[in-house]
């Protein structure tokens, strides 16, 4: 923003006729001033004087002035970037959900299916065969391996042999 440039005062009072408290509207222009150049506002109280706040309430430069500067200066914070929203929860996880699946059995499948009509009949008709080979393994810990294996050569002998849907 240009020097000179006019801003209005915000607006503090909460009914017609009420005097604005120049503090208040001092500190609305520091929180739109750390807003427009990234400094953390808490940073920025810490440093002001009350009497800070109300300079910036009589002159609409200074809050802009000020913090930029202060940054600068290292004598505030920038702000922290805002934490990142939490992956969305899948609602339907699909028939592979229950599978002890690794990173390379997902990027094998997902190869394989991607782009297909017939995905979703694909990838359970996957987890049947994965279930039955695994349930027909005697020996517990190479369970997963052979219903991985007899899951993975279905998969590719049904998208190699010319059922591209």
């Amino acid at each position: 923003m240009q020097l000179g440039a006019s801003k209005s005062t915000p607006k503090v009072a909460s009914f017609p006729g009420e005097v604005a408290c120049p503090k208040a509207v001092g500190r609305q222009r520091l929180e739109a001033a750390c807003d427009r150049h990234g400094a953390c506002l808490e940073s920025a109280l810490d440093w002001y004087t009350e009497d800070c706040l109300e300079d910036m309430a009589d002159n609409p430069d200074l809050a802009d002035l000020a913090v930029a500067d202060a940054l600068q200066q290292g004598m505030i914070r920038e702000a922290s970037p805002p934490e990142p929203p939490p992956p969305p929860e899948r609602e339907d996880p699909g028939p592979l959900a229950d599978l002890p699946m690794l990173h390379g059995d997902w990027t094998f499948v997902l190869a394989r299916v991607q782009g297909r009509s017939d995905r979703a009949e694909l990838l359970k008709e996957y987890a049947n065969r994965w279930l039955e080979a695994s349930a027909a393994e005697p020996i517990p810990h190479k369970r997963d391996n052979r219903g991985r294996r007899a899951a993975n050569i279905w998969l590719r002998e049904e998208t190699d042999h010319g059922r591209h849907n």
